[in-house]
């Protein structure tokens, strides 16, 4: 699809396949920064609005680190708009790609849901596809991501902790902040809205969705709490709200002491961080 045929769209992560050799490989880089720019070029009129549209900022050579970001479920790259722009003028390249099956044009509701994908499978090769292009793009390698997207990041972190740097967790969905919420999520098969902070506004995303298509990622957050027990992590940072309803600060606990408890592969530099922000913010 996007990755240049000299690239790997698998991904061992091992070491050795890093591109620490790019920044002579300017013919390389141009090939990639083409391939996503046609790549936006191609999203662009299937959209909903500019909100929806992916974020690339990429720089004229490739740069010390890049940055790679995945948005929340039903949301779209808009939510990592401010970030990208201060890390990009930070001297970094920054890629924020739209999730499959978000943001498109349509008249979506409980009658005609959003076509969001009810396997984890589009979401993984879609993450894996997107690291390969991010590694062409620069020496290191951060990823993160917001609550769903979150959730994404921590997977992908979990199958290529060789390859990244360090990665960024924004209120990571491994599980609801109320019990009772989970089991619905499991059993209930129905189109859901979300909640609107006043009765006119409407979201830039999807404002709702099935919930068979949620039930990915709580499975996804359950599979990288399982596996952190006993597989390596890149440094992660995780940083949540008390005040986030839809996220589980005791999940965010869980993978951090999970994390912290494994002795980290020789290559692989382990730092875990966990910061819960006042309610007020």
């Amino acid at each position: 699809m996007l990755a240049p045929s000299s690239f790997d769209s698998r991904g061992s992560g091992s070491p050795d396949d890093l591109p620490t050799h790019v920044q002579k490989q300017t013919p390389i880089y141009a090939q990639i920064v083409q391939a996503i720019r046609q790549e936006a070029a191609r999203q662009a009129p299937k959209l909903r609005n500019r909100a929806c549209q992916p974020i690339f900022l990429l720089h004229p050579q490739p740069t010390s680190k890049v940055c790679l970001f995945f948005h929340g479920f039903t949301a779209a790259p808009y939510q990592f708009a401010p970030l990208a722009q201060i890390l990009f003028q930070a001297g970094y390249n920054v890629l924020v790609p739209l999730l499959p099956e978000h943001g498109l044009l349509g008249d979506w509701g409980p009658f005609n849901p959003p076509p969001l994908p009810t396997q984890a499978e589009p979401y993984e090769a879609f993450a894996q596809e997107w690291l390969q292009l991010a590694r062409g793009l620069g020496q290191q390698l951060v990823i993160g991501g917001l609550s769903g997207g979150g959730t994404l990041a921590a997977w992908l972190s979990l199958e290529h902790s060789r390859a990244l740097t360090k990665t960024l967790l924004f209120a990571p969905y491994f599980g609801s902040s109320r019990p009772v919420v989970d089991q619905v999520t499991r059993l209930v098969n129905r189109y859901q809205e979300w909640l609107r902070p006043t009765p006119d506004s409407v979201a830039p995303g999807y404002g709702g969705f099935e919930v068979t298509a949620l039930r990915v990622f709580l499975e996804m957050g359950r599979e990288v709490l399982r596996r952190s027990h006993y597989e390596d992590t890149p440094s992660t940072f995780v940083i949540a709200s008390p005040s986030d309803r839809a996220a589980s600060n005791f999940d965010h606990r869980l993978f951090l002491n999970a994390s912290c408890a494994i002795s980290p592969t020789p290559g692989i530099s382990a730092s875990i961080q966990f910061t819960i922000f006042p309610t007020q913010c």
